[in-house]
């Protein structure tokens, strides 16, 4: 399965602090907010990877990340003007996606959770069995800004609303999609007959109408961030500063997932552990190609 990070919204939301920088490489605490969404992906396994930004952005993105060898993955970009609507993006990926299943992440989802790694793990292999679409849901206390789920009794979707004023239902759809390789003929069909009206929801209702959407309910175990505003930007540093605290261990870490997965060795490690200088995530990180738990200095305290 390949990737795709969605990193080509305006963040007018966040102005003044997204008027030059792209929302995605803000900092969340301690590491650029696409950090979350390349380890997430790297936690199920996907290392071909495809960043969509606006032109002006992308110089940034490859000064931070290169070609994602370093990390022991390909990464790859595309131009993605700020109101290209969700089907036409993955339309512009259709080179990208091939004949494989695909994995979008909107760029400015925050996934935070210990079990977070094993899930999408489980995640994946139960797609690979029934293809067809996948949503990650979370249950919110209030779902009006979000597409909401409304679930029968036997577990399966019922309906999808989007931002609706009475929701049936407190479960709302994160920014994380799996879709399996027949979704570019999907959109191309029905984008014949509706037109540039053609929506995420409007995608998803084909697969539920085909019986084929199925649905990740996210539990308590996992945190999840729509960092869209300064509030919920504040609130998601806020957590993963919680997390790494109570944990011992840093969340959305391209580097440790990367040598976790033997994508790269101890060496290349510590190399990337020297990059960051004398941070305690430098630290964290020379301490685990060492074997050897970091003292984590402040982040304990």
């Amino acid at each position: 399965m390949k990737g795709i990070i969605r990193a080509g919204g305006l963040g007018t939301r966040l102005y003044p602090s997204t008027r030059a920088v792209n929302k995605q490489l803000i900092p969340v605490y301690d590491k650029p907010a696409v950090y979350y969404s390349i380890s997430l992906l790297m936690m199920a396994g996907i290392t071909e990877i495809q960043i969509a930004s606006a032109p002006r952005y992308l110089p940034a993105y490859r000064e931070l990340l290169g070609d994602g060898s370093g990390f022991g993955i390909s990464i790859s970009y595309q131009v993605e003007n700020g109101t290209v609507s969700f089907p036409d993006a993955l339309l512009a990926g259709r080179d990208h996606i091939g004949t494989q299943g695909v994995a979008v992440v909107l760029g400015d989802n925050v996934f935070i959770g210990e079990t977070l790694r094993q899930r999408m793990q489980d995640a994946v292999k139960r797609f690979q069995k029934t293809k067809g679409a996948v949503v990650f849901s979370k249950t919110v206390a209030d779902p009006r800004e979000y597409g909401v789920l409304e679930f029968d009794g036997s577990g399966s979707i019922r309906s999808l609303e989007s931002k609706p004023q009475n929701p049936r239902g407190n479960d709302a759809v994160t920014g994380l999609f799996f879709f399996d390789a027949n979704v570019i003929e999907i959109i191309e069909k029905a984008k014949a007959v509706a037109g540039p009206s053609f929506t995420l929801a409007d995608l998803l209702r084909i697969y539920l109408g085909e019986g084929r959407l199925h649905c990740e309910r996210l539990d308590e175990s996992i945190q999840w961030y729509d960092m869209g505003t300064p509030e919920r930007l504040y609130l998601a540093c806020s957590a993963v500063r919680d997390f790494q605290r109570r944990n011992g261990s840093f969340a959305g870490s391209v580097e440790e997932i990367a040598f976790d997965n033997g994508l790269i060795d101890q060496k290349q490690l510590l190399a990337l552990s020297a990059r960051m200088g004398n941070t305690e995530y430098g630290k964290y990180l020379a301490g685990r190609a060492s074997a050897i738990q970091p003292e984590l200095g402040t982040i304990a305290k």
